[in-house]
């Protein structure tokens, strides 16, 4: 008898791991491939910890949203709106600076944070809490309609928001403190400070650093009259962008102008080089002539380089400045575009490489002396060397103005949609810090 209820309790445990084995099966699939939706969901739902199973036991609705309206004669039309900020945007939240003067009377609009659902244990959502403002209400503040603080109102009362958006009983009135003329202003202006640089401004400085070291280079591969010529277009161009930085109240249309007729300069330079370079690679005739070529060629390649990031200063200026969404586009655009051209060089270079090769011909070899020979030689192996550095140059270039163009595409999107904001409520009711959500 024992050995037989040895063996029932070896077969009970073969059944049992046969049927975990096949618990744990990959799931039917329909004909069509698809897989068969789970009739049981609970069965492979995640076990939740007890302290999170003691919380919701309790069966207490709280709100998942707060919403703030500055309305007197009933809470409609709400301007603000707070919740627990997403531990998915944790890595996003980038601080505002700000000044405790400032948080500290900016704190009763979050009087009634503490209310609003949390799950026990996430120390980033018991804290961080994320402020939307509404869409009329965000495009009047962008717009300047609310530039007066007092503008905006005077926040009356808080709605409770359950997770389906329905209001969970009658709206709270906000408490005297709270109810201050131009808190709702204030906030807005603490998540958007004046002064603050534009999102581009870093781009923008980096490219005219980099548009002046490659000014002091130019001397080594161009006449004085070019340089010069250079020089002064890199001034205007500076005093443009330094004004720009300084900050365009009231002047957005004259840096525009400004912005137009150094792009028209730059379209016309990149014109005269294309001509210049067709002209000259139809007259590379003799090894004198592939030399000369290849000379120009690097000094074309120098020019036609700062046309291409003048361009890109005056598309990344447009977008800092302000203008049309639409000629924004056109701008950023044509940053490659541009580059695209840059091509052209390759045909002088080219010609001095076909005269070089046609002098080491078998037929003409016999003839030629051997300093020419050797001329050819170098020219032949100096135009090789020159494509290949051509061909990195254009590849950095393009990098650049992908770059540059995700940059400012980016931005125009960050522009054009709401944004959302966020504060730290520490456990004693203060604002500790402002912050900005940077994706």
């Amino acid at each position: 008898m024992v050995i037989a209820l040895a063996a029932l309790g070896l077969v009970l445990r073969r059944l049992s791991k046969k049927s975990q084995t096949q618990q744990a099966a990959p799931p039917a699939r329909r004909p069509d491939g698809r897989p068969v939706p789970n009739e049981n969901p609970a069965r492979t739902a995640v076990q939740k910890p007890e302290s999170v199973q003691q919380f919701d036991a309790v069966n207490v609705r709280r709100p998942t949203m707060l919403a703030l309206t500055t309305v007197r004669d009933g809470a409609v039309a709400p301007e603000v709106f707070i919740q627990r900020a997403f531990k998915i945007d944790r890595e996003h939240w980038m601080e505002i600076a700000s000044e405790q003067a400032v948080r500290d009377r900016l704190a009763p609009l979050f009087s009634h944070v503490v209310q609003l659902a949390w799950v026990p244990g996430s120390a980033f959502e018991r804290h961080i809490y994320s402020v939307s403002f509404s869409p009329a209400l965000e495009a009047g503040m962008r717009e300047g309609i609310f530039a007066d603080g007092n503008a905006a109102g005077v926040v009356t009362h808080v709605t409770a928001i359950d997770e389906t958006g329905e209001a969970l009983g009658t709206p709270m009135k906000m408490s005297l403190e709270g109810s201050q003329l131009g808190l709702v202003a204030a906030l807005w202006s603490a998540f958007n400070p004046k002064g603050m640089p534009h999102a581009l401004r870093a781009q923008l400085e980096k490219e005219n650093a980099e548009v002046a070291r490659r000014l002091s280079e130019l001397p080594q591969h161009v006449a004085y009259e070019t340089v010069q010529g250079w020089t002064l277009r890199y001034a205007s161009l500076s005093a443009v962008v330094a004004a720009v930085k300084a900050g365009v109240q009231g002047e957005a249309e004259s840096y525009l102008r400004e912005i137009d007729e150094i792009s028209r300069d730059m379209h016309a330079q990149a014109a005269r080089i294309d001509a210049e370079i067709d002209r000259r690679s139809k007259a590379v005739f003799s090894l004198e002539d592939a030399d000369d070529a290849l000379v120009h060629a690097i000094a074309y390649m120098y020019v036609r380089d700062l046309t291409v990031r003048f361009l890109r200063i005056c598309a990344l200026l447009r977008v800092s400045v302000g203008d049309s969404f639409e000629e924004e586009v056109r701008c950023a655009n044509a940053v490659a575009g541009d580059v695209k051209r840059f091509t052209d060089v390759r045909e002088l270079i080219a010609a001095a490489q076909k005269a070089a090769h046609d002098k080491l011909e078998i037929s003409n070899v016999r003839t030629a002396g051997s300093h020419e020979i050797a001329k050819a030689s170098s020219i032949a192996r100096h135009a090789s060397e020159l494509t290949r550095l051509h061909d990195d140059f254009l590849a950095d270039l393009q990098k650049e103005a992908n770059k540059v163009q995700e940059d400012i595409d980016q931005t125009m999107l960050r522009e054009a949609k709401l944004h959302r904001y966020a504060v730290r409520v520490g456990d004693d009711g203060r604002v500790e810090k402002f912050f900005a959500l940077n994706a």
